[in-house]
């Protein structure tokens, strides 16, 4: 399936930090959000939109260490792709997550046209706090 392989190419640059490559791989007008209703102590928590908005993104990843962050399992077709993932992090304080993610994609013409990242929002919440 082209979008599952799109979405494993999504995910292999960002392991190798390629953010100007993962760039290449998103529309112009790409949403990319995360618990938007309430962002609380969590840097990259919110509704990113645009190209020029996702690089903020992940410098708010930067605020922890990360353990893992891995997928496990994909599916999906030239729309849609869900991904089951393991994410893995610990803080400056010593607190840490450890948890799995489901991310929903969406796809337009062979470019990501968002991501809905569905995690335990209270647990990042508390271990940040």
């Amino acid at each position: 399936m082209a979008g599952v392989a799109l979405i494993q190419d999504v995910y292999d640059k960002i392991a190798s930090q390629d953010i100007p490559g993962l760039m290449d791989l998103l529309h112009d007008d790409v949403r990319w959000t995360i618990n938007v209703a309430d962002p609380g102590p969590v840097p990259w928590f919110g509704d990113f939109r645009g190209k020029s908005e996702v690089p903020k993104f992940f410098q708010g990843l930067g605020a922890v260490e990360w353990k893992d962050f891995s997928p496990r399992a994909m599916v999906g077709d030239d729309d849609t792709v869900m991904a089951l993932l393991h994410v893995a992090f610990e803080t400056p304080s010593g607190k840490g997550v450890d948890m799995l993610e489901v991310h929903v994609w969406g796809l337009r013409d062979g470019k990501v046209a968002s991501l809905d990242a569905l995690e335990d929002t209270a647990a990042v919440k508390e271990a940040l706090s």
